[in-house]
């Protein structure tokens, strides 16, 4: 006889059809009808939808309630976490998941207090899942993973064990039905209806029993427990029934589903073939600007607050603990990453929302950078140096960014090799000095521009005299400056030495390299669809073509030596549409930057920038969140996608599309994105989408999709006209080496600031100084994340002198080991760390912050670790043997 695990449940889209809020006053109701439940005993187990906010959003309007709701997740009759909100997965980056676990394991163990607690990685509803979701899994010691959506049923058996490229491996149960089981909400049904369909899904399930058990999900999107005479009839209808939660049903499958007798599953989980649920990819390219902002502040969280801060903390005895307020930065960006928020799938309201919490992260960032900086202006430059700041994990030679303030323009600009301009602004001191008051006739010139530096340290700083960085660029660093080249018979050139590029007619691009001395014609044509899909899934609408745009003028706008740059206008007629790109070459770099700025008008409309290939591609190789993933297509040519709809009730056709983090390489292009998350391959072409307009949540009408997946809301924001948009993209020859196209994103992404010291005497003589580097380029940084030291109550023999001296996460791009040599520098002199004499150890930690392996570092601060293939490693330097995460 096969046994039921019947699983009570929720499933809390926390922001939807409905603004938060709303959904918020439901959620109080829900869960107060769930703890009676409990409580009366005609529910043994509940589970919680796998994320903790909502713990938090239910006290907010239930406060008198925190003792008993405690009292049901100690007991395990309320089942809780792991995550801190249900991610989507492939819109946000690796760090992201991260700290989202991070933060929802920490609620996890305070409210059941339990150090390990029982959870699985429940992730029932994801627009398809990474290949990474094993490894990070794996590293906060979960073995297991529940999933719904990017397994086809008939391809895949319901329990499988699954792999990321690393080699780790977790259990996956597979949800074969979904989970939404509505049949005892439903008050349309009688109860023998009711009980005729829980036992047609249960004897469905049942022709592939594991361990001669199925689980039975009772529950779906924002629905309350069943009513008590429901849970009466679901007894009745199986007398072999256990009540179970998800963490406890997929601790029962490890013990009668050993992992030598599941198969093994690799890489991601995006099976879209018949019978397999809806992927819904048109939600990497719906409301482009929320991924935008999103991965700008991930970078800025990531690759500039944090290592400031640490590099602060590592120079300045006093400088503040910003724990809470970064904190509180990570907080609000995560509130906006569940699927159907950074989707862009929920009513505008929800979205307007999503723009505030981002406003907010914005504006958290900015005060943590401006302090961090400002402390380190005063320590380590005079007035007279350029203090070059660098987070990146390699020695940084190039273009800088300058920014520097001053009386006179003559005195904002000294030092700056180019200027790109000058404007007026109250004096900053107020910022960080609370003395100082913002009034309006306190003025000074702000200059911002850029000059030229050499093998500034990784994740470390330089200080540079101003009154050498203007002539420092010359053919003595052996790099050619970057000149628009003008020709009264032809439209004007970049040349940087590396490349050269030159518009034409068309509106499209020649670059000639000069390393290979190819030539690449046609690059950065525009494609404009029109649309009928919906927040879900694109349509091109059938019969229709492509509006093309017009070249109208080209514009010098930078003429080095540092940067050159046109700005090339376009026209879509049809439209009455202008479109503005400015184009970009810095000096000693071989990449194309883009800037596509537009007013939008374009309503139902897809657009698209254009690179072309000598033949079809038919794969992409990506950057996913820990490390890169190659997808494989079959090309198909434009004017044939049409025979592939409309589609059968049930099934959803997918273009050649899919997600990006920063880069993709296809054909001889590398491709990168500052939150353009959706690319798409028309046989001969790859191109990235930078903007599509809809007008529904969800359209029966699409054609490419047999059925809803959601309300048909109406979504008139979603259409962005008369929104100022923006695009950042850049292009680069297919690199040689693999880690090339990391060093390039973080460069084009920015890591590297120049700013005018404010010191009388800096308290460092050194010139520059680097926190820590090592010595294999096929190891790149992830971030920089925070740590903390245990305190005494929490270890008896801990030294109050000991030093927490940074943490790195670093992740092997390669599938060999990689043996790496980290070289920690103290700062001199030390104002937060142990005495020179005092020992430093090295930490190897997982994501949860457990040490796995401890080394002594030498008297030079070296230590050598070897990386097992694609696998990210986080470690910590101290003074002390344990350590603990923030």
């Amino acid at each position: 006889m096969v046994h039921v695990f019947a699983m009570h449940h929720t499933h809390w889209d926390r922001e939807w059809y409905e603004p938060f809020a709303t959904y918020q006053v439901r959620l109080a109701e829900v869960v107060d009808a769930i703890l009676d439940r409990l409580d009366s005993g005609a529910f043994q187990q509940f589970t919680l939808d796998g994320q903790t906010v909502l713990l938090e959003d239910y006290l907010a309007f239930r406060p008198q309630q925190r003792a008993r709701l405690k009292a049901a997740i100690e007991s395990g009759r309320l089942s809780v976490g792991p995550w801190y909100v249900m991610p989507d997965e492939f819109l946000v980056c690796g760090e992201s998941l991260i700290r989202n676990l991070q933060r929802g394991l920490a609620e996890t163990r305070h409210w059941t207090r339990q150090a390990q607690p029982r959870v699985t990685g429940y992730l029932p509803d994801t627009f398809g899942h990474s290949d990474g979701i094993p490894m990070l899994l794996r590293q906060f010691d979960i073995d297991s993973a529940m999933v719904w959506r990017g397994v086809r049923p008939a391809g895949a058996p319901p329990v499988f064990w699954w792999k990321s490229p690393d080699g780790s491996g977790v259990r996956v149960y597979h949800l074969r039905e979904g989970y939404f089981q509505m049949h005892l909400h439903d008050s349309t049904l009688t109860d023998p209806q009711r009980v005729e369909a829980l036992q047609a899904f249960v004897g469905r399930l049942a022709q592939e029993p594991v361990a001669s058990s199925i689980l039975l999900p009772v529950g779906g999107d924002h629905l309350g427990p069943i009513s008590e005479p429901m849970v009466q009839l679901l007894c009745e209808t199986f007398e072999n029934q256990t009540q179970t939660t998800a963490a406890d049903f997929m601790h029962w499958l490890a013990e009668h589903a050993p992992p030598e007798a599941l198969s093994q599953w690799y890489g991601e989980l995006c099976d879209h073939g018949q019978g397999a649920p809806y992927l819904l990819t048109g939600t990497f390219s719906a409301r482009m600007y929320l991924k935008q902002w999103n991965r700008t502040l991930e970078h800025r969280l990531i690759r500039e607050v944090e290592p400031l801060l640490l590099l602060a903390h590592s120079h300045c005895a006093d400088f503040p603990d910003q724990a809470p307020v970064l904190a509180q930065a990570w907080q609000q960006l995560l509130l906006n990453h569940p699927h159907d928020s950074i989707c862009g799938c929920s009513v505008d309201a929800v979205h307007r929302e999503n723009e505030q919490r981002f406003e907010r992260v914005q504006a958290l960032c900015d005060a943590l950078s401006v302090r961090a900086r400002r402390t380190l202006q005063h320590a380590l430059a005079t007035p007279a140096d350029w203090l070059v700041l660098h987070t990146g994990d390699r020695l940084y030679t190039g273009v800088v960014p300058a920014c520097a303030t001053g009386a006179t323009v003559e005195a904002a600009t000294q030092g700056m090799t180019q200027v790109a301009g000058c404007n007026t602004v109250l004096k900053d001191d107020y910022l960080t000095d609370h003395q100082q008051v913002p009034l309006s006739d306190r003025q000074q010139v702000e200059a911002r521009g850029w000059v030229w530096v050499q093998n500034v340290p990784s994740l470390g700083w330089q200080r540079v005299a101003r009154n050498t960085t203007a002539t420092a660029f010359s053919e003595q660093t052996g790099v050619s400056p970057s000149r628009v080249q003008v020709s009264e018979v032809a439209f004007p050139t970049l040349d940087n030495g590396l490349l050269q590029v030159t518009p034409e007619a068309d509106g499209t691009l020649t670059v000639w390299n000069a390393t290979t001395q190819n030539v690449i014609k046609g690059l950065h044509q525009w494609l404009c669809w029109p649309e009928q899909g919906d927040s879900y899934n694109s349509a091109p609408v059938p019969g229709t073509g492509s509006a093309q745009a017009v070249l109208e003028s080209v514009h010098l706008v930078e003429n080095g030596p540092l940067v050159s740059s046109l700005r090339l206008q376009y026209a879509l007629p049809q439209f009455e549409q202008t479109v503005l790109t400015t184009v970009s070459l810095h000096a000693g770099e071989q990449l194309l930057r883009f800037e596509t700025q537009w007013v939008n008008r374009l309503e139902n409309q897809k657009l698209q920038v254009v690179f072309p290939a000598e033949t079809p591609i038919d794969t992409v190789l990506a950057e996913t969140h820990f490390g890169t993933v190659k997808r494989f297509y079959s090309p198909y040519r434009l004017d044939s996608r049409e025979a592939f709809w409309p589609v059968a009730s049930g099934e959803e056709w997918l273009p050649n599309s899919g997600p990006i983090q920063r880069f993709i390489i296809a054909d001889a292009h590398l491709l990168l994105s500052q939150g353009l998350t959706e690319y798409e391959l028309h046989e001969n072409t790859v191109s990235l989408t930078l903007f599509r307009g809809f007008s529904a949540i969800s359209s029966a009408h699409t054609g490419v999709r047999g059925g809803a997946a959601g309300p048909p809301f109406e979504t008139p924001e979603a259409q962005c006209l008369g929104r100022s948009c923006v695009a950042r993209y850049a292009w680069a020859p297919k690199p040689e080496e693999l880690h090339t196209a990391f060093t390039l994103a973080d460069r084009f992404y920015g890591n590297s600031w120049a700013l005018p010291g404010t010191a009388t005497q800096p308290a460092i003589t050194q010139q520059e100084a680097a926190l820590c580097r090592w010595d294999n380029a096929a190891v790149v940084a992830m971030a920089t994340p925070p740590y903390a030291l245990p305190t005494p109550a929490e270890e008896d023999d801990t030294d109050p002198s000991v030093a927490y001296a940074g943490a790195f996460r670093l992740l092997n791009t390669t599938g060999r080991e990689q043996s790496v040599t980290l070289q920690y520098t103290r700062p001199v002199p030390q104002p937060i760390c142990a005495p020179l004499e005092t020992s430093l150890y090295l930490h190897r930690t997982n994501f949860a912050g457990r040490v796995l392996a401890s080394d002594k570092v030498a008297e030079d601060g070296c230590v050598t670790v070897v990386l097992d293939p694609y696998a990210a490693s986080t470690f910590v330097f101290s003074t002390c043997s344990t350590v603990k995460q923030l």
